[in-house]
């Protein structure tokens, strides 16, 4: 891989300019996995009198890749060959910009408006390896292309009163995001167990050419207050009012909606405690309400007959509960443990009932109850090391996807109950600023199917990072990644009655470059 990065910093009187460029070459070290990025930022950070302020940034990325490195193999080439790839022509190329300005202005001494005006825009062509099928004898995929732009406004308001120590924050966001998708079907020639080529097919019965226009205004509040020195009490709100307006250009069938314009609104609360047992430690407990509507592709790309049933999909709507402590002893131990229960109704899920036909239901209810713990010593200024584990069950409570399959009271694939990162910190002197570090990942083991008849075992990777800085304007670093060089999956899924597909992790990878920084 190659990789170049500048970093500039300026500033000027009541002004402040960085720049940041970034350009990135990878082969890749499968077949099909290498990918080229350009990508820039420019911040420009003014002062406005004494009393406001203006944050301007201005990004631009380009990306073209290969999409093989996500593809899935069959477990003995797995195990024989991970760096191989069944795909020939996948790709996924993408356009993004961004703008927004964020400005403050203090009206007096407690009270402080913002506004955030945004515009990005978006293009995305994709040809999936992974979403290539076989009908009968023959093999399709898709090819498609993905534009939208958005203009947008955030706004708050933020007053602090002296009774109770009470701080109110309200605001309304806006947003408008017109879009359309295209998609082709494509036939896919194979040789072997290779996807050599492609050709559009030219009935339009598979096919999707619409334009989706979401809007959506949420005005929300938010109170915080302390009725006692060492409590703090939150609670607030949020109220979404959002829309979708669909209009085909191809003609309505099984799979394509007939024109429709959509509308949901939901309110959304949120509650939540803190008390200081002592300076070092304090205790929470929380309580939110989340809501998320279906995404423009959940409700409008139909597959096998279902545009009926994807365009009546439900939002998705949860119920999470929290509690926790952290706190520090001696200022060389750190600590922090939580459990948490949260419910999903309606959770949106993807079920194949065939190879290749992928529908999108909602799942009826999942639940989802786990610990997690952190853990933290510096018993010197020099040594660090720092300990996250969390354990987790995720279920189907309710989820019937047909007639006959009841996935109710199954774990969620993809979704292990253990995971844990360690890493141990060295700062020498003699690296002038930089660190050494190794740092341990466990990933435990999940199931792979919605059934629960099989499992991938997971996988322990250790990873080695250190830094250096010459002088104040220039740096190297280098990290080792998998330095075990452990053969490991990134992702296993199963559908149906196929067999398994394991996306291969990385092998032993080195990493080496230059930091150069300039400006004050």
């Amino acid at each position: 891989m190659v990789q170049a990065s500048r970093k500039r910093r300026q500033y000027l009187g009541s002004n402040g300019f960085r720049i940041d460029l970034n350009t990135t070459h990878s082969d890749g070290w499968r077949e099909r996995s290498g990918h080229d990025r350009q990508s820039t930022t420019l911040r420009w950070d003014k002062t406005i009198g004494t009393s406001a302020s203006a944050k301007t940034i201005i990004s631009f990325s380009n990306i073209d890749q290969k999409t093989g490195g996500s593809s899935g193999l069959l477990k003995q080439d797995f195990d024989t060959k991970p760096w191989y790839n069944y795909q020939t022509f996948d790709f996924r190329k993408v356009k993004a910009f961004r703008v927004s300005t964020e400005i403050e202005k203090e009206l007096e001494k407690d009270i402080l408006l913002s506004f955030i005006p945004y515009f990005r825009w978006n293009e995305m062509d994709l040809l999936p390896g992974w979403a290539i099928f076989k009908s009968g004898s023959n093999y399709f995929g898709y090819d498609s292309t993905t534009r939208f732009y958005s203009l947008g406004l955030l706004t708050k308001y933020r007053q602090d009163f002296k009774p109770m120590k009470t701080r109110l924050i309200a605001g309304i966001d806006f947003d408008y995001s017109p879009g359309e998708y295209v998609e082709k079907r494509i036939s896919v020639t194979k040789v072997g167990d290779k996807y050599t080529s492609y050709s559009y097919v030219t009935s339009t019965d598979n096919n999707y050419d619409f334009d989706a226009t979401f809007t959506g205004i949420s005005p929300y509040t938010q109170i915080e207050f302390s009725p006692l020195k060492k409590l703090r009490l939150t609670a607030g709100a949020r109220y979404d009012i959002l829309s979708y307006d669909y209009e085909t250009h191809l003609a309505p069938n099984a799979n394509r909606p007939s024109d429709i314009t959509l509308h949901f609104s939901h309110i959304s609360p949120k509650l939540g405690l803190t008390y200081d047992f002592a300076k070092e430690i304090s205790a929470f407990i929380s309580y939110n309400h989340a809501f998320r509507v279906p995404s423009s592709g959940d409700l409008f790309k139909g597959n096998s007959g279902t545009a009926s049933t994807a365009v009546n999909l439900k939002p998705i709507k949860a119920d999470s509960y929290e509690t926790g402590v952290r706190g520090t002893i001696e200022k060389i131990f750190t600590y922090s443990a939580s459990v948490y229960y949260m419910t999903k109704k309606d959770d949106i899920v993807s079920y194949s009932p065939q190879t290749g036909v992928t529908q999108r239901l909602n799942a009826g209810e999942t639940e989802h109850k786990g610990t997690e713990i952190g853990l933290g010593i510096q018993p010197l200024k020099e040594i660090e090391l720092n300990t996250s584990y969390s354990y987790a069950i995720h279920k189907y409570k309710a989820y019937k996807a047909s007639a006959s399959l009841d996935y109710s009271g199954k774990e969620i694939p993809q979704a292990p109950r253990n995971m844990l990162n360690t890493r141990l910190i060295y700062k020498p002197l003699v690296l002038n600023g930089g660190n050494a570090e190794i740092e341990w990942v466990r990933l435990g083991k999940y199931w792979i199917n919605d059934a629960n008849t099989e499992q991938y075992i997971g996988h322990d990777l250790f990873n080695f990072r250190m830094s250096y800085y010459i002088s104040k304007a220039w740096g190297v670093y280098a990290k080792a990644i998998n330095i075990t060089d452990k053969l490991y999956a990134e992702r296993v899924s199963k559908s149906g009655s196929d067999a398994a597909l394991y996306a291969p992790g990385s092998p032993r990878t080195f990493f080496a470059g230059v930091i150069y920084k300039w400006g004050k």
